[in-house]
C-alpha cells in the first residue's frame, strides 16, 4: 500500500515531537506545498529549526530520522534559529522559494520574515545555472550516444530548474507564477531562450519510459546557455 506525503510528514512530526517537545519549527516546502507532487519522483521537502545544534540534541533526532531515511525520505535542512536567521546571503534561491510557497508544520513561521538581497541572490542564481550547464556539457561529452542515460540526466534536473526559474522572476520583481509550465514560459520571456526546449523535457517527469533525443539534449543546453547569460549580464533593479 502506498504511504501518503502527508502520512510520511505526520510520522515525522510525532517522532519530533517525541524527541524534543516545542523547542523546534517545521516547515513543508517544495513539491508537495506546491502542489505538484509526482508520487516516486518527487521528494518531501523539510526545513527544521533547532534551537540549538550541539551533539545532544542532534543525538535526539536520531530516531525520527532514520525513520524518516528508511522511509525513502531526503535529508530535512537542519538549522539552528540563529543560523536559520542569517542565511538569506547564502541561501537566497531557497529562502525565496519557501517564501512563495511553505507550510508551516510546528512552532513560529521562520520563513515570513527574511528578506533577501538581490545582488545576493543574482549570484546564487548565476552560479546554480553555471553550474548546471557544467554538469550538462560533462553529461553530453559521456552519455550522447546512450538515450537512457541522457533521459535520466535531464529529468533528474528537472525540479532543481523550476526552481532557478522561479527565483531569476523574483529577481526581476515578478510575481512567481502558480503553475510551472507558466514559471518556465515566463523565464524564457524574460532571458530569451526557447520555451518549449526546456519543456519537452518537464513535461516527461517522472515518466520512466521517455526517451531524449540527442536534438533535444542539444537545445536544452543550449536554452541553459542563454538563461546563463541574460543573468551574468542582468543589472538587478533593470526589470523590476
Amino acid at each position: 500500500m502506498t504511504t501518503t506525503p502527508q502520512a510520511l510528514i505526520d510520522t515525522l512530526l510525532a517522532g519530533l515531537d517525541r524527541a524534543l517537545g516545542a523547542s523546534y519549527a517545521a516547515v513543508l516546502f517544495g513539491s508537495v506545498a506546491r502542489g505538484d507532487y509526482i508520487d516516486g519522483v518527487s521528494d518531501i521537502n523539510v526545513l527544521i529549526v533547532l534551537d540549538d545544534g550541539t551533539p545532544t540534541t542532534l543525538e535526539k533526532l536520531h530516531l525520527p530520522l532514520m525513520a524518516w531515511y528508511d522511509a525513502g525520505q531526503m535529508a530535512p535542512l537542519l538549522l539552528t534559529r540563529e543560523e536559520w536567521h542569517r542565511a538569506s546571503d547564502v541561501f537566497p534561491i531557497e529562502v525565496v522559494d519557501l517564501q512563495d510557497a511553505h507550510r508551516l508544520l510546528r512552532g513560529a513561521d521562520p520563513v515570513s520574515t527574511l528578506t533577501t538581497n538581490s545582488v545576493h541572490l543574482r549570484l546564487a542564481l548565476e552560479a546554480d545555472l553555471r553550474g548546471k550547464l557544467l554538469r550538462l556539457r560533462r553529461g553530453y561529452v559521456a552519455l550522447h550516444q546512450d538515450p537512457i542515460a541522457m533521459s535520466r540526466l535531464l529529468s533528474s534536473g528537472s525540479s532543481q530548474m523550476a526552481l532557478l526559474f522561479r527565483a531569476l522572476h523574483r529577481l526581476v520583481g515578478r510575481d512567481i507564477p502558480r503553475e510551472r509550465e507558466a514559471v518556465i514560459r515566463g523565464a524564457a520571456a524574460l532571458a530569451g531562450f526557447d520555451a518549449e526546449a526546456i519543456l519537452a523535457v518537464d513535461g516527461h517527469r517522472g515518466a520512466g519510459d521517455w526517451r531524449a533525443s540527442r536534438a533535444e539534449y542539444e537545445c536544452y543546453i543550449g536554452a541553459v546557455e542563454i538563461a546563463v547569460r541574460f543573468v551574468d549580464h542582468l543589472h538587478v533593479g533593470a526589470h523590476a
